[in-house]
């Protein structure tokens, strides 16, 4: 699930770096409110990445035992 919220990171600041070009003529790092929501996307997505690897690490580590 975490690549695949890279995805929707990806597909939700593509759009808000055009908003912010077209309607305030400024790039997205300089609107802050919509800087912030597109990065809340990439955060969940890393928090997921990062769970998923833990996950997975102690798979390998239960099926080494088995």
């Amino acid at each position: 699930y975490g690549f695949y919220g890279t995805l929707v990171f990806v597909a939700i600041t593509i759009p808000a770096g055009i908003y912010a070009v077209l309607h305030y003529g400024k790039s997205l790092a300089d609107v802050d409110w919509l800087h912030g929501g597109a990065e809340v996307f990439l955060t969940l997505s890393n928090i997921l990445l990062v769970l998923g690897f833990g996950q997975a690490v102690r798979q390998l580590k239960i099926n080494k035992e088995n």
